[in-house]
């Protein structure tokens, strides 16, 4: 994957085999759309209603509830810290340990701090005088499958309906990594098992190397 930005466009160009596949442009309009991923920082939590308003760089702060930091948030701060200050180079999430879970309904106090560095995810547009809402379990979709790092869970589209188009995808799911979970989406099933499996592994580490500098 090779990437250029300048100060008002990012482009990404996605190479197999020294040929384009794939050219995608983002341009520079602030805007905050769903799907895109920040290292933000906790403002404050309020208890009463179990969850934390995070700065993202947006007028109003985004608003991050319990539920939505999902079980993993624990290896997810683990990961961003160990990258942020040089401990660890391997964006693959191949070798990195789990962390313990957080309890399905604990409090937003015993998991997040103020001023806490935390990498989230926008899953509503900011509307009126309503910050983004915001989550922790990230979700990385590309054109054959959807990464969601550090889950151990493989899934299958809803509109895949034969049993022979699922056979490839529930073959694969022995050998994907426990911090990967994949969610496989209908065009795969009209790729190689191979191909996309390189393509998973590509994207996931560019990705996350992107995210966290």
């Amino acid at each position: 994957m090779i990437i250029r930005s300048n100060s008002s466009a990012v482009d990404f160009a996605l190479l197999k085999d020294g040929k384009l596949i794939e050219l995608n442009k983002e341009t520079e309009d602030a805007q905050f759309s769903v799907g895109d991923i920040f290292i933000a920082k906790t403002r404050k939590t309020i208890p009463g209603l179990n969850a934390a308003f995070v700065n993202i760089g947006h007028e109003k702060d985004g608003f991050l509830h319990y539920h939505d930091l999902g079980p993993k948030l624990p290896s997810l701060v683990h990961f961003v810290k160990q990258v942020s200050t040089g401990k660890t180079r391997d964006y693959t999430l191949k070798n990195i340990k789990l962390e313990q879970d957080i309890a399905k309904d604990g409090s937003i106090d015993d998991v997040i701090k103020a001023q806490q560095t935390i990498l989230v995810q926008v899953v509503k547009e900011p509307i009126s005088t309503k910050g983004p809402r915001l989550s922790s379990e990230l979700s990385l979709a590309g054109r054959y499958m959807v990464i969601m790092p550090f889950s151990d869970r493989v899934s299958i589209s809803q509109k895949i309906e034969s049993k022979e188009e699922k056979k490839p995808s529930q073959t694969s799911s022995s050998e994907h990594p426990p911090q990967r979970v994949r969610n496989h989406r209908t065009h795969r099933c009209q790729r190689s098992e191979s191909c996309c499996s390189r393509r998973r592994f590509a994207t996931t580490a560019q990705t996350l190397e992107n995210l966290v500098f």
